[in-house]
């Protein structure tokens, strides 16, 4: 009979203990760049629209009015950027560092400064971009890793949905490494849910530091009969581009497989006073 030796290094899954955090930052990232010099890979052309920096505008103020309807604080609720800007005593974060080549990076690299700087410090953060809503109040999820996030139904369990982030203090080593990366663009992409697949879920010595959670923690468009179907219900968070006539009918007018809208009609209205919605103008 054989014998299996399992080395136990610094960083491995035996020697991982689970540590847990009350509470949450609400966090939101936004970078204005030239796009002229920032790569945009395929189907993301429209953050060369003229109208993308005013609509980013109300889509930050209608994100604000629903987390304060929601009952955040507005000291819990973080905007990160590279300008000023002030609404309804939401104050934005201006960051040191951003990324010169890839504007989906600046996530990563924003939730990197705000722990090491300690805007977030002993407390959990929810990072979400500004067309995933939250529906309903809750509690940040428990889970025993230092990242949590949803994964794409229906693939090999690994492609993490990186729209909606559940992140603990504790995996503030993931993104120093990670990012330092990123600054000497060792990835070979401009695409952080590829970055996020293979250096942290694949990642031997930070795999096991990941949790997968359920699916009524983002719901997004991509596999939405499944992630819905799958999800717990109530659904907490959906993710969506509230100006595709697709995607608006399936979230907000119920015409999907189930015959129901995914939000609310209290977030319907605050979507459509900022104009954020499709218009059928014909």
């Amino acid at each position: 009979m054989s014998t299996e030796y399992v080395l136990r290094t610094e960083n491995s899954q035996f020697n991982f203990q689970p540590r847990y955090f009350n509470g949450m930052k609400n966090v939101m990232v936004f970078v204005s760049v030239d796009f002229d010099k920032v790569e945009v890979e395929g189907g993301w052309s429209y953050m060369k629209d003229d109208d993308y920096m005013n609509k980013t505008i109300r889509f930050i103020k209608a994100q604000i009015d629903n987390s304060l309807e929601l009952n955040w604080k507005v000291e819990d609720i973080i905007l990160a950027t590279n300008f000023e800007f002030e609404y309804r005593g939401v104050k934005s974060i201006i960051l040191e560092r951003t990324c010169d080549y890839s504007q989906f990076f600046n996530k990563e690299y924003a939730i990197l400064e705000l722990l090491e700087k300690g805007v977030v410090k002993d407390t959990n953060l929810w990072y979400h971009d500004l067309d995933a809503f939250q529906l309903e109040e809750f509690e940040f999820p428990k889970f025993d890793g230092d990242w949590g996030t949803c994964v794409y139904p229906n693939y090999d369990g690994h492609s993490c949905q990186c729209g909606v982030l559940y992140i603990k203090p504790t995996a503030v080593d993931i993104f120093r490494e990670m990012i330092e990366k990123m600054e000497r663009q060792e990835f070979g992409t401009t695409n952080d849910e590829i970055v996020i697949r293979n250096f942290v879920k694949l990642n031997p010595d930070y795999g096991h530091r990941v949790s997968v959670l359920d699916t009524r923690f983002n719901v997004g468009t991509t596999e939405y009969n499944d992630r819905y179907r799958l999800a717990t219900k109530p659904i907490k968070v959906v993710h969506f581009s509230a100006d595709d006539e697709r995607q608006w009918d399936i979230f907000a007018n119920g015409k999907n497989d189930y015959g129901i809208p995914f939000i609310s009609d209290r977030l319907k209205k605050i979507i459509e006073k900022y104009n954020l919605n499709y218009k059928d103008n014909k």
